[in-house]
C-alpha cells in the first residue's frame, strides 16, 4: 500500500492538472520516481514482515531524517511561493553541516568542525552570519510546537 501511495503521488506531479510542471517538480517527481523503483521491493517486504512476523516498520535511518525533516515542513509555509524545493533543501543541508550531533562518534562536533571549517575565516560569528540571513526574530518552541 505504502508503494502505491508513492506511485500515486509520482503520478499525481506529474499532472499538469493537479500540479504546476516547474522544473523543481519535474526534478522531484523524476528522483521519487527512482526511489520507488530502487527501494520498492524492499518497502514492500519490510512492511510484510512487519505485519507477519511484527519486526520494526521503519529504520533508525529513516527516523533520523523524518526528525531532521520535520522542523523545517513547519517552517516551510514561511517561504515566499517562488522558493523551490531545491533551494528549500539547499537550505536544509547547510543547517545539517552546522549540526552538533548529540549521538554516535562524531558526538559534539558539526560537520563544518569535522571538516576544519572555522566560521572566523569565512567572516561570521554563526549560521545565519555565514549564509548572508539575519538573526530569526522567531523562538524554537515556536518552530516545533
Amino acid at each position: 500500500m505504502c508503494v502505491l501511495m508513492l506511485e500515486g503521488l509520482v503520478s499525481d506531479l506529474r499532472d499538469p492538472r493537479r500540479v504546476i510542471q516547474t522544473r523543481s517538480v519535474q526534478t522531484l517527481a523524476n528522483r521519487l520516481q527512482r526511489f520507488v523503483t530502487k527501494h520498492g521491493a524492499s518497502i514492500n517486504q519490510l512492511l510484510l514482515l512487519a505485519t507477519q512476523e511484527g519486526t520494526p516498520k521503519t529504520t533508525n535511518g529513516l527516523e533520523s531524517k523524518n526528525g531532521i525533516f520535520k522542523p523545517f515542513s513547519r517552517v516551510a509555509k514561511f517561504f515566499p511561493q517562488e522558493t523551490t524545493c531545491q533551494l528549500f533543501f539547499a537550505g536544509v543541508a547547510r543547517m545539517e553541516n552546522f549540526d552538533v550531533k548529540t549521538r554516535s562518534r562524531h558526538q559534539g562536533t558539526s560537520a563544518l568542525q569535522r571538516a576544519g571549517i572555522h566560521l572566523e575565516d569565512l567572516g561570521a560569528t554563526d549560521f545565519f552570519g555565514a549564509v548572508g540571513l539575519p538573526k530569526p526574530q522567531i523562538s524554537l518552541p515556536a518552530l516545533t510546537g
